[in-house]
């Protein structure tokens, strides 16, 4: 099956396998389109791929200030105005608005002026936003390390100022006692120099008269 523009240009095509081409032939898989893809309800699939090979890219830069940027984008809860093209259960998502803001390169805007969310776009600034979280968490850990090697390093030195400390206590106590000690013995030293020289003065006077008091 064929359906051309009337001019030559193949629109549509449904070859024998049943594989259909929409905007370009022949198909490749089951349904290939040229060109956007507009639902007003949901689309459902097992899973979707998105082209992102970097043979096909040029011009590659990082993404700069994700964390500020994706911060200043709120997730919300909502519900379409229009139920009956769009549903009436609750949403979850972002409002275009907002992210056009910081991600210009996220939002389309149709000719009716109605805006729409690259959400999958968002996926490379939550990244790097996940990235500078992490430098920052790990930064933080690494300088809560960092104070606390400092203050473990404080106490221990405290604990050698107290002990350095009990030691001089310690040497000043014995250099105390050494010289009571000393003392002490010259003070025996000359206790005892008086008992020799009591003794002397007695065996001299015993001499003279053994009779004497003393000498009893």
């Amino acid at each position: 099956i064929i359906l051309s523009d009337g001019v030559g240009n193949i629109r549509l095509q449904v070859d024998s396998t049943g594989k259909v081409g929409i905007g370009m032939v022949p198909a490749t898989y089951a349904l290939n389109v040229l060109g956007d893809i507009n639902a007003s309800g949901n689309v459902r699939a097992a899973g979707v791929a998105l082209t992102s090979d970097e043979k096909l890219k040029m011009n590659i830069t990082p993404v700069k200030n994700s964390l500020d940027r994706i911060l200043q984008i709120n997730g919300v809860n909502y519900y379409w105005k229009d139920k009956e093209k769009r549903g009436s259960n609750l949403q979850l998502g972002v409002i275009a608005q907002d992210v056009e803001k910081v991600f210009p390169e996220s939002v389309l805007t149709d000719a009716q002026g109605s805006k729409s969310v690259l959400y999958t776009s968002l996926i490379g600034p939550i990244v790097e936003s996940i990235k500078t979280l992490y430098i920052r968490l790990t930064g933080v850990e690494s300088q809560n390390r960092q104070i606390a090697a400092i203050i473990e390093s404080k106490a221990d030195k405290n604990e050698l100022d107290l002990l350095k400390r009990k030691t001089e206590i310690q040497k000043e106590q014995l250099a105390l006692s050494q010289f009571e000690n000393t003392k002490l013995k010259d003070e025996v030293n000359k206790l005892k120099d008086k008992s020799r020289e009591f003794d002397a003065l007695k065996k001299y006077l015993c001499s003279k008269d053994l009779n004497a008091p003393i000498c009893n």
